[in-house]
């Protein structure tokens, strides 16, 4: 399929850099015939993995230079997806991008996974072929400059390892090879930078660690620990072992790093209070932090901060000016009582608190975090209450995660949140009604009630306002139809997944499954969006329903259950016709 590997091995010390990346992945991509299909479909698993992943409709800011913000973009990822298609070279910002994915990706600084929908890589990279045709058109022929360089780079990326997308494959199976294979990739190259940094860091005190820039082994680290002098020259701390168990190990000593840029560390210490300070610190990731506080000083430039399984109470106190701060994790901190203001920190781009078991509160000035694009509030069983203030301005939210929160009663208002695309509620057992403001999102693609025991209505979701193509409300068992109080339910002609009351909780296993406890079918949908839409019908655990409508469906590929009871019913699919007597 290619010659060229994602990401070289090669270890040429120029390769290497300490860069803390805004994103994991990019997404190069052009047009409708996979932005709204393929390209979403990928996303959401992306998201789904917790892959921080740039797609250009979503996060380009009002008011921008579209251009320069994609090729910083571009620059701030770690791995580049590019989604060649037949349109893909019709555009120059496309093959532009192109171009600068390529070139990172020769100069060893970024992984590069094509994938060929509805092409081959033969057609990207072979003269005479589809984008070679585009390239030699009248559309570009007074740019012969940049021509040339789009048919060198498109070639050079044809070889590159990649995922050709076959139509006669189920698109979960392919989109779950290539997750399984970005994950690895991301993984690997972290792996690389430390293996060849190691070599560049030790040629001139190659027996005194607290002179190197960069240190990760243990023994090396506790070495610089247990030295009294400062350390200022140490940058960088990367330590994959549990430093807790060399008992000798004082913690403390990490205050004679004053220039300590980047921290990863897995330490439980046994100290509660610990007054270290980092006045050049931009990333933090730290496993097991043992405190209950932070110091003040250790905000001044810091972009990310990971404390996870800590036993942090509270971040800081009143509003804190936080310019920098793009990412926190604080997931699974059972201590963490209430998050505080985030006036001082409108740069948030990702927060997740899950798993924050004694989390009662978040403040209502996150409404004010214009560049949020994730929120996870998963299983923090304490949160009664979500409030997005009176001024919601978080326009950016994408992916609102709030599963297990058994005992948020209410949804929060959903108004100001015009881009959202994913929003789980699955299991939050105290939630009794859906805020109407669900019914105003045309951006929303994905939306689970899995498990609400207590919810009575279905979400208010009007035909032709709403993209959703997952709607789950498998163990709902208070819903007793899909009437809405003001209106019919009629689900958007989009809609590829309907999983209602599944008493075995099982997955989707096309587009459009109705294991239900209905009594009544025919007056559930709208008539003409059923028959021309419903490919795949499953009735195997309508065991209570009593009447179906005389309906032809003419789209229909696949049936599950027994027509027995229902002889008027006629299924013409496009091979074959089911009838009462054939099912």
């Amino acid at each position: 399929m290619s010659q060229v590997s994602a990401l070289s091995d090669d270890e040429d010390s120029s390769s290497y850099h300490s860069q803390v990346y805004r994103y994991d992945v990019f997404l190069s991509f052009r047009g409708p015939d996979v932005r709204n299909n393929f390209v979403d479909h990928l996303f959401e698993r992306l998201t789904r993995k917790g892959i921080f992943t740039f797609k250009d409709n979503v996060r380009l800011k009002r008011g921008k230079r579209v251009k320069p913000e994609l090729m910083d973009a571009i620059r701030d990822s770690r791995l580049a997806i590019v989604v060649f298609s037949s349109t893909y070279p019709t555009s120059t910002w496309c093959l532009d991008e192109m171009s600068a994915i390529a070139d990172l990706h020769r100069q060893k600084k970024q992984i590069v996974v094509p994938v060929f929908c509805g092409i081959t890589s033969s057609d990207v990279g072979r003269r005479g072929g589809p984008y070679d045709v585009h390239f030699n058109s009248e559309q570009y022929s007074k740019i012969p400059n940049r021509v040339d360089r789009w048919k060198f780079d498109a070639k050079y990326l044809a070889k590159v390892y990649g995922f050709p997308i076959n139509p006669e494959r189920p698109e979960t199976k392919q989109l779950e090879e290539i997750i399984a294979f970005v994950t690895k990739e991301l993984n690997h190259k972290f792996t690389i930078d430390i293996k060849l940094g190691k070599n560049i860091v030790r040629d001139k005190y190659p027996e005194e660690p607290k002179y190197w820039s960069r240190l990760w082994d243990v023994e090396d680290f506790r070495k610089v620990l247990m030295s009294d002098m400062e350390a200022n020259k140490v940058q960088t701390i990367v330590l994959d072992d549990d430093v807790s168990k060399h008992e000798d190990m004082k913690i403390e000593g990490l205050s004679n790093m004053r220039d300590l840029r980047l921290l990863i560390l897995h330490h439980k210490s046994s100290s509660e209070n610990l007054t270290i300070r980092f006045n050049e610190l931009y990333y933090l990731l730290w496993h097991g932090y043992s405190s209950t506080s932070l110091s003040l000083s250790i905000w001044n430039n810091l972009v990310e901060l990971n404390l996870i399984n800590s036993r942090i109470q509270q971040l800081w106190e009143g509003s804190l000016a936080i310019p920098n701060l793009k990412k926190v994790d604080l997931s699974n901190s059972k201590n963490l009582k209430v998050m505080p203001s985030f006036e001082g920190c409108r740069r948030l781009v990702r927060l997740n608190l899950s798993g924050c078991t004694n989390l009662g509160k978040v403040h209502e000035s996150i409404g004010l975090l214009k560049e949020l694009d994730c929120l996870s509030l998963q299983d923090c069983t304490s949160l009664a209450l979500l409030d997005f203030g009176t001024n919601c301005q978080l326009r950016s939210l994408r992916t609102l995660l709030l599963s297990g929160c058994t005992k948020l009663k209410d949804m929060p208002d959903l108004s100001g949140l015009s881009n959202l695309r994913y929003l789980d509620l699955e299991r939050c057992t105290n939630l009794s009604t859906v805020h109407r403001s669900i019914g105003e999102h045309a951006t929303l693609k994905y939306l689970s009630l899995r498990g609400c025991i207590n919810l009575v209505h279905p979400p208010d979701i009007v035909n032709g306002n709403s993209s959703l193509l997952i709607l789950d409300l498998s163990g709902c068992m208070r819903i007793t139809n899909l009437l809405c109080r003001r209106r019919k339910f009629a689900p958007s002609s989009c809609l590829e997944s309907l999983i209602f009351l599944s008493s075995d909780f099982l997955e989707p296993t096309r587009t459009l499954d109705f294991v239900a406890k209905m009594r009544c079918f025919s007056s559930v949908f709208d008539r003409d969006w059923l028959c021309s839409k419903l490919t795949y019908l499953n009735l195997a655990y309508c065991h209570e329903l009593r009447r179906f409508p005389e309906l032809s469906f003419h789209g229909l590929h696949e049936m599950k259950g027994t027509l027995e009871r229902y002889p008027q019913l006629s299924i013409i699919g496009q091979d074959y016709i089911f009838s009462a007597s054939t099912v």
